[in-house]
C-alpha cells in the first residue's frame, strides 16, 4: 500500500473484491468435496493465487481460481493464470473470473483453452455504483 491506503496499479473505483468474493463462493459451490480458501500463499515462493481449493480425501487435487477485474483481459492474464498451475501450486485445474463488461479476445480464448483454463464471466460491473462511492 502507499502513503493515501490503497494498492498501487488498482483503479480507487474498482469492484475487485465483490468479484472475487463471487468467485471464491461460486468454486465452492461447484466443488463441495474441496476445501476452498482465498488468498493462498506458497511460503518462500511469492505466488498467491485468489482462490485455492484442496480435495478433503485426495490432497493432490487442487482447484485454483483468479479473479481480474480488467477492461480487458490480456495473454499476461493467462499467463500468471497458468503460472499457479506449475510449481509448488499443481493446480489441476484453473479458472479465471470475470466481469461482466471485460472484453476477451478469441486469441486470449485460445491461450487459456490450451493452458487447460476456463474463463468464466460473472454478473459484476468493474466499477462500483456511484452510491457505494458515498
Amino acid at each position: 500500500m502507499n502513503l493515501f491506503g490503497r494498492k498501487k496499479g488498482i483503479q480507487p473505483n474498482s469492484n475487485w473484491r465483490t468479484l472475487e468474493k463471487k468467485h471464491a463462493k461460486s468454486l465452492a459451490k461447484r466443488n463441495p468435496k474441496y476445501k476452498t480458501t482465498t488468498q493462498k500463499v506458497y511460503k518462500g515462493y511469492g505466488k498467491r493465487p485468489d482462490i485455492y481449493g484442496q480435495h478433503k480425501t485426495v490432497p493432490h487435487k487442487r482447484i485454483g481460481g483468479e479473479s481480474k477485474c480488467v477492461k480487458k483481459l490480456t495473454s499476461n492474464n493467462v499467463k500468471q493464470a497458468r503460472s499457479y498451475k506449475k510449481h509448488p501450486g499443481y493446480i489441476s485445474k484453473m479458472e479465471i473470473g470475470i466481469c461482466r463488461d471485460t472484453k476477451v479476445s478469441r486469441k486470449v480464448r485460445k491461450q487459456a483453452k490450451a493452458s487447460n483454463i476456463s474463463i468464466k464471466r460473472f454478473d459484476v460491473s468493474r466499477t462500483k455504483s456511484w452510491y457505494r462511492n458515498i
